[in-house]
């Protein structure tokens, strides 16, 4: 892909459209949030939901919970059709473009350590590597998240120490779920 990708904040059809197209097929349940609280979280403001398109085609997108000037980033994909052809490296340029003045966006990838078998293992440490060789940071805090194991990992905003990384990575699910969603569900490891 030569052309430039570009990022643009999509609209409630668009959602629903990557939501059922990619979402729900590429994340496993336990990492999935509900279609209703991303949209009602949208138009509340606290989340935000942009497409990469190509050549006016949408080919992958970018999910994030959002307080003020600080971004959780929720999900990353490229479409099926459009992987292994640089498009996921130049959607995370875009992405950090699109966040330059933000304060901070950190993100969550699965930790290898934690994996089931050696297959799930590979998987995972080609994603993680994915990202830091495309100048993500691993920030050292680790999460427990709805069963699911991460390495927190930071794409913009000035470098964080580990305390803010935990806290901030604390408020934007403190402020996405429900309370008792919350509890017992979120911890943060440093």
């Amino acid at each position: 892909m030569n052309n430039k990708i570009e990022i643009k904040k999509l609209n409630i059809k668009q959602i629903v459209f990557v939501y059922n197209k990619s979402l729900k097929k590429e994340f496993p349940a336990n990492e999935r949030r509900p279609l209703t609280m991303i949209i009602v979280g949208a138009a509340k403001g606290t989340y935000e939901c942009l497409g990469a398109f190509y050549k006016d085609k949408i080919i992958g997108y970018a999910f994030f919970v959002k307080h003020g000037d600080d971004y959780l980033w929720d999900y990353l994909a490229v479409f099926e059709k459009y992987r292994c052809k640089g498009a996921g490296a130049q959607i995370i340029k875009a992405v950090r473009n699109h966040y330059k003045t933000a304060h901070s966006v950190i993100g969550e990838v699965e930790n290898p350590d934690c994996a089931e078998d050696n297959e799930d293992r590979n998987v995972m440490s080609r994603r993680l590597n994915f990202y830091l060789r495309n100048r993500c940071i691993d920030t050292g805090v680790k999460a427990l998240t709805f069963g699911a194991h991460f390495i927190i990992i930071q794409l913009a905003g000035k470098k964080l120490e580990k305390a803010e990384v935990a806290r901030l990575y604390r408020k934007h699910y403190r402020i996405s779920l429900p309370k008792h969603l919350y509890e017992g569900n979120i911890k943060v490891y440093r």
